[in-house]
């Protein structure tokens, strides 16, 4: 039990509720719609905590991860943050357009935008992981690394 807990990671003290903000926002404005639950429909069916990282998926959110990588430069987001962040945005400017109350649907949708960044973790955490998931990559997708992963392995932590 011991070793478990030395390896697991904590969330980044360096995201704030402000800067998360600013970094949904930044990403809302380069999609279509406001509506989040619309913009991770399909990523919300396909990643969960546990399942295997999905390619296509990982590279159509990566503008965004890669802006929360810059905060947190561990890729673990603090949940409540989050869920305070995204309801801080949609109270600004509707972002939750489903019949959930905000307080729920933050909740939910955090979780899955932390799912995401454990992904883009575990691919580069281990390589030969990485080297399975690009493999089923076709070559018409623009898969690219994170500005934060071309660091050396034993600096990113």
């Amino acid at each position: 039990m011991a070793m478990v807990a030395k390896k697991r990671r904590c969330a980044s003290e360096f995201a704030t509720v402000e800067s998360l903000e600013h970094v949904f926002e930044e990403y809302l404005s380069s999609t279509h719609t406001r509506d989040m639950s619309e913009v991770f429909a399909e990523f919300k069916k396909s990643v969960s905590w546990k399942t295997a990282p999905v390619p296509g998926l990982l590279a159509e959110h990566a503008p965004l991860y890669e802006k929360l990588v810059e905060i947190c430069p561990n890729a673990v987001l603090p949940p409540k943050r989050t869920s305070m962040a995204l309801m801080a945005v949609h109270k600004r400017k509707p972002i939750n357009f489903s019949t959930k109350s905000v307080e729920n649907w933050a909740d939910e949708m955090g979780a899955v935008i932390r799912a995401g960044c454990s992904k883009f973790r575990a691919l580069f955490d281990d390589h030969r992981a990485y080297i399975r998931c690009m493999s089923k990559v076709q070559l018409r997708l623009k898969v690219y690394r994170p500005k934060y992963y071309l660091l050396e392995p034993t600096s990113r932590w």
